[in-house]
């Protein structure tokens, strides 16, 4: 049975313009095996009819919530207005377009408990259906930092496959731009916590929502920016936190962040941007090594055969990419 005035379990879901996969999302949060729980739904100003779903959902359940956002917040901004809101000792990120096994509450809540855990970290399934496994091997911290931050790891920094104690996650700066919002919240939440435990079972469905998505070239500029802002953020936290121990990162912290600076050679907007600058100097005296320049030809092909630059133009083009 659950105690209204502190449940176990806060599900805190962001909501925005998800009219058609709300259902499916809150259906499957309600037909939990493990019932000691309170569900947080934040509407952030959502311009479709999921205000007055989540209205209806509310007046059927009453271990559901609703916020409404007066202005739209944004995602990470969305959950931390549900953490400030939430009664539960655990918090399981849901986003609204995705659903979760009947049992996942259940599963997280005992592990957890059975030895004090602050955050158990889990597999999912992906938005193909095909399962996610974490393959942690080390529950050493800066390990776990290296992995997050190599592109070909299959180590996830999303948020929603760590069930977090609710006092770790008061205790995190969260982030205001969107792209890469998780990755600034997981290094965080790892480095406030005592105890980490790998569950390597799935219970998450990750859906993909094309909807959701801007294909505009501004919206594009502005999530590389984002993309760039936030790894900024997690970078500093990790320097500060491991203090000599941040070496260990390496090579797979320059990589990360020479894979965005040379994304940005082909943004103009973004080429000689401040934001750009400030990412992880250190990584510039590996930009040029043998998988850069490999990279950088196939970027540079694809560029090219898309805008089909002519003559002179490609040759203006790319001194502009040797340039920087």
């Amino acid at each position: 049975m659950t105690n209204i005035n502190s449940p176990k379990i806060s599900a805190i879901v962001p909501v925005y313009n998800v009219e058609l996969f709300i259902d499916r999302c809150l259906n499957s949060i309600i037909g939990q095996t493990f019932t000691d729980f309170e569900v947080i739904l934040v509407d952030d100003n959502s311009p479709d009819n999921c205000p007055e779903i989540c209205e209806k959902y509310a007046n059927s359940d009453n271990r559901i919530k609703v916020i409404h956002n007066k202005v739209n917040q944004g995602l990470p901004q969305s959950r931390k207005i549900g953490i400030n809101n939430a009664s539960g000792t655990y918090i399981q990120f849901i986003d609204s377009d995705d659903w979760v096994e009947k049992n996942m509450f259940e599963r997280l809540y005992l592990t957890a408990i059975s030895n004090d855990y602050d955050i158990v970290w889990h597999d999912f399934f992906d938005f193909d259906d095909s399962y996610r496994k974490q393959n942690i091997e080390s529950l050493n911290k800066t390990d776990i930092y290296k992995k997050l931050f190599d592109y070909k790891s299959r180590i996830s920094s999303v948020v929603w496959n760590k069930f977090t104690k609710k006092d770790i996650l008061l205790q995190v700066n969260f982030p205001k731009a969107m792209q890469w919002e998780d990755i600034v919240i997981t290094v965080q939440s790892i480095g406030k916590a005592n105890k980490i435990k790998y569950l390597p079972e799935a219970f998450y469905h990750h859906t993909y929502n094309k909807s959701s998505i801007s294909q505009s070239k501004k919206r594009k500029i502005k999530g590389l920016s984002e993309i760039i802002e936030n790894l900024t953020i997690s970078i500093d936290y990790c320097r500060e936190y491991l203090g000599h121990d941040f070496i260990r990162l390496e090579p797979e912290l320059s990589a990360c962040a020479n894979r965005f600076k040379f994304e940005s050679i082909f943004v103009k907007e973004l080429r000689y941007s401040d934001v750009l600058s400030k990412l992880y100097p250190e990584s510039e005296t590996n930009i040029f090594n043998k998988a850069w320049i490999t990279g950088f030809y196939k970027r540079l092909f694809l560029y090219l055969y898309i805008k089909k630059l002519p003559g002179f133009s490609l040759f203006l083009d790319l001194l502009k990419c040797v340039k920087y």
